[in-house]
């Protein structure tokens, strides 16, 4: 459709060569709002006056033009009509024909005029956008085109112009160069306007309150949205499946996302909005990093294995290609996806669960709460997503860019409380007394309540995120014992936490510690069941003149998250529990003298200053240990 008035005036240039080809320019004077319909259209006294008047020594009537010309189209496309780019060869100007999808949009010849009265008549039809825009902006890129075009709600650049060159063949001759007519048509850019519209009815409370770690600075910045796995509440009780995490993002956008002259561009509809995958970039605002020049870029896992990755050709999924910088994969593998145009889907796996668990919502990477570590960082995973609609081109659309970040399902942190334990006798411990275990929200997760009397939705039990088993490894707990009393600090670096000797490699530790397997067990009086862990018990052998540390780490297989990962590497979190070890002593007679003890005997000890019997209460034989949790 043709909006406006549209008023023709001609400005004709015209020149002979030795095949007598003609050349001519109509300039459409008017106002053109393209949409799908939209056509400009040389009308029969412009072509009489542009065209036929210029052919021969007298012009050429309507039946003698059409009896001698006709329009030079492309074989396979009927009436549409070859284009042509003007260009130099050899000092001398020279039309070269341009393929058809390099074009701006078809021209057609019609036999009828805008009455209905039967003439012959050049209507040009836009649709393709990249040559638009760049025509419209004087842009030889198209990104930076489309850009200009948004910084002007869709209308053309003044001093640019809209530039279609076609041409009339006398029939029946092979050198169709012979007496061709050339007719440029042209419109100037700033009588153009391309469609264009504003993102809106965003649901700015929900991209703000799932924006983390004050990642906007108010609601209307808010450019970062979370997906997590749903809660009991949604699913009615059942349990999550682990097969994959989906979220349908319109949701969380008005009916009407789009702000746009819906009177003029009626092709278009918010109804047809999808979702595309695009790359990092710092042109778009969605990173503070760029993407390589092949559209790779790379992120962690939580293991420390590093991913490259690369969107389809279709930009529907972002796959990983390799790890480590090694060799591509035989098939790119997709970890997220879009589906059904809107929905996006996180595709379980083994590097899907290992970048997963990287960083949950209220915990970076480094244990810190800046926003840098997510938005500034390709260390960090976010899938960068683009808005879009088509019809038959695609609309310009401001604010098109956001960010969805997948919410690790789960968090393992701890209490900071102290545990007792007694001298000298083993003091043993389950893990999952030195861990807390919440989802993404920071709602506890309970220990089975699939099987309640009443099902309760504020209690989220182990089972609904698949945890199956609590993990740790005797070769894998370490210890400051052997350090020096400075270096005998409790500590939550990691890196420190590693470089310390595993308790196997301490002599003095030798038999202290055991870990036992625990299978899983149900306790119907209780309503209650636990999913398989290990105990760990440690055993005093005859006092400790130190105080120092035992580091357990701990991880939790569940379905998103993997104790065994690429290379044995935990694809899930990882955190160390600190158990702390008071001084104590050894045997003492009431003097003080050493002393030793006898089957039947009453040993004495000195304990925080003050000598205690074997037969005293048992709850004044301690040692102190306090539990806390840090991320590896």
């Amino acid at each position: 459709m043709l909006l406006g008035l549209l008023a023709l005036s001609s400005n004709v240039v015209f020149a002979e060569n030795d095949n007598s080809q003609i050349y001519t320019s109509i300039t459409l004077d008017g106002t053109f709002y393209l949409d799908c319909t939209s056509q400009a259209r040389a009308t029969w006294s412009q072509i009489e006056v542009n065209v036929l008047s210029k052919i021969g020594t007298m012009g050429y009537t309507k039946g003698q033009f059409e009896a001698e010309y006709e329009l030079d189209t492309y074989d396979d496309a009927g009436n549409i009509a070859v284009q042509f780019e003007k260009t130099m060869v050899d000092g001398r100007l020279t039309y070269v024909p341009k393929e058809l999808t390099d074009t701006i949009g078809e021209v057609k010849y019609t036999i009828l005029d805008n009455l209905g009265r039967q003439t012959n008549v050049l209507e040009w039809h836009f649709g393709q956008l990249p040559g638009i825009a760049k025509a419209l902006t004087g842009k030889s890129d198209y990104a930076e085109a489309r850009e200009q075009l948004i910084q002007t709600k869709g209308q053309g650049v003044a001093g640019q112009t809209l530039t279609g060159t076609v041409r009339f063949v006398r029939k029946n001759l092979t050198d169709k160069d012979h007496a061709a007519v050339y007719v440029d048509l042209v419109i100037p850019a700033q009588n153009v306007y391309v469609a264009y519209a504003d993102v809106q009815g965003k649901y700015v409370s929900s991209f703000y309150e799932l924006n983390t770690n004050d990642m906007a600075s108010s609601e209307a910045t808010a450019r970062e949205l979370h997906v997590a796995t749903p809660i009991p509440y949604i699913t009615g009780g059942e349990n999550l499946t682990g097969t994959e995490l989906r979220d349908n993002l319109r949701q969380y956008f008005s009916k009407n996302m789009l702000a746009y002259d819906a009177e003029r561009f009626t092709a278009f509809t918010s109804d047809d909005v999808q979702l595309r995958f695009t790359l990092p970039s710092t042109a778009n605002g969605n990173a503070a990093f760029n993407a390589d020049a092949d559209g790779r870029w790379t992120v962690r896992g939580f293991s420390g294995h590093e991913y490259t990755l690369q969107l389809n050709a279709t930009a529907d999924a972002i796959c990983v290609v390799s790890v480590d910088a090694g060799d591509d994969y035989a098939e790119p593998l997709p970890i997220c996806r879009i589906e059904n145009g809107t929905d996006i889907v996180w595709v379980n796996g083994i590097e899907a669960c290992d970048i997963l668990n990287r960083a949950g919502q209220y915990s970076n990477i480094d244990g810190t709460n800046t926003a840098a570590t997510f938005m500034d960082s390709g260390q960090a995973f976010a899938a960068y997503v683009e808005i879009y609609t088509e019809a038959c081109y695609e609309m310009l659309l401001n604010n098109r860019f956001f960010n969805v970040r997948f919410m690790r399902p789960i968090d393992v942190t701890a209490d900071s409380y102290y545990l007792w334990a007694r001298l000298f006798e083993p003091y043993a411990f389950l893990l999952r007394d030195v861990v807390t275990i919440s989802d993404w929200r920071g709602t506890e997760v309970a220990w089975q309540q699939h099987f309640r009397d009443v099902t309760d939705y504020r209690f989220v039990g182990h089972d609904f995120y698949g945890i199956s088993r609590l993990f740790t490894s005797l070769d894998e707990i370490r210890s400051d014992y052997d350090l020096s009393d400075a270096e005998r600090q409790q500590t939550t670096d990691t890196a420190r936490i590693a470089r310390m000797h595993r308790i196997a490699d301490i002599p003095q530790l030798d038999g202290y510690v055991s870990v036992d397997l625990v299978p899983a067990v149900t306790d119907e009086e209780e309503h209650t069941d636990y999913p398989e862990e290990y105990r760990i018990t440690y055993r005093n052998r005859g006092g400790e003149a130190r105080k120092f540390h035992l580091y357990i780490p701990i991880s939790v297989d569940y379905a998103w998250g993997r104790t065994e990962g690429i290379d044995g590497k935990p694809a899930t979190q990882v955190v160390w529990a600190a158990i702390e070890i008071e001084a104590t002593a050894a045997p003492t007679s009431i003097s003080g003298v050493g002393a030793s003890v006898a089957d039947g005997t009453t040993a004495v000890y000195t304990l925080d200053g003050r000598q205690v019997k074997s037969t005293d209460t048992p709850s004044l034989y301690v040692v102190k240990c306090k539990k806390f949790v840090g991320n590896r």
